[in-house]
């Protein structure tokens, strides 16, 4: 497997205006970390010159799309987000962790909703690959920027109805273990529950039985 790219939390670069971000958007390849929202009571800081309360989108940007690592990163609410996608970005389905407000696009779902308004499908356990893809961006977003997880999550949303190969679920598996060695995603998901009670209970026993039988789970 590709080595983890482990570094300290990049930068982050401003894109408030208009101007200012069809200027980055000419200067940068930006692509998407993930597309969710803070949990209950908390803020953030958005590169907009706002304040984030609610649905927010994080981005890398590279100086070019061959360069191993990114430079810089943007946080930012759903106006700058909508612009930035608008003029070419890739766009993500939204990842919700709270279970009060499941309507806007269930997790437990079986489908999303992409920005062209076009519904797809998820397939059960590609629906809960994807899940831990998103939960490990969280836990880990400041420090990690490795390409393996992001290809893998590349190949789940062009195919979301089909079941994800047992190659795929050990190396999110192999992934987790070498971010936080001893602990598991499901640790964290109650770790989360207990900061937040509103947190969701997400579940990850179709990708347990996918594993090999000698292959310990870190999901």
């Amino acid at each position: 497997m590709e080595e983890l790219v482990l570094k300290q939390d990049l930068p982050h670069i401003n894109c408030h205006t208009d101007a200012t971000r069809i200027k980055l958007y000419k200067s940068y390849y930006i692509y998407p970390i993930i597309y969710t929202r803070l949990l209950n009571g908390e803020t953030l800081h958005s590169d907009a010159n706002s304040e984030i309360k609610d649905k927010y989108y994080k981005f890398l940007l590279k100086k070019n799309k061959s360069d191993e690592s990114p430079c810089n990163q943007i946080v930012c609410g759903m106006g700058a987000a909508g612009h930035f996608t608008s003029l070419g970005v890739e766009s993500l389905p939204f990842f919700n962790p709270l279970k009060s407000l499941i309507t806007d696009n269930n997790n437990v779902a079986n489908t999303y909703h992409t920005s062209n308004n076009d519904t797809k499908t998820w397939d059960p356990v590609a629906k809960q690959l994807w899940n831990a893809i998103n939960l490990i961006i969280l836990k880990c977003h400041k420090y990690y920027y490795g390409g393996p997880l992001f290809a893998i999550r590349y190949k789940l949303l062009q195919k979301p109805a089909q079941e994800p190969s047992s190659g795929l679920i050990k190396s999110i598996n192999t992934i987790m273990d070498r971010l936080d060695k001893g602990k598991t995603l499901t640790q964290y998901v109650n770790e989360c529950k207990i900061n937040d009670p509103n947190f969701q209970d997400f579940k990850f026993d179709l990708l347990v039985k996918k594993l090999d039988i000698d292959t310990r789970s870190h999901f």
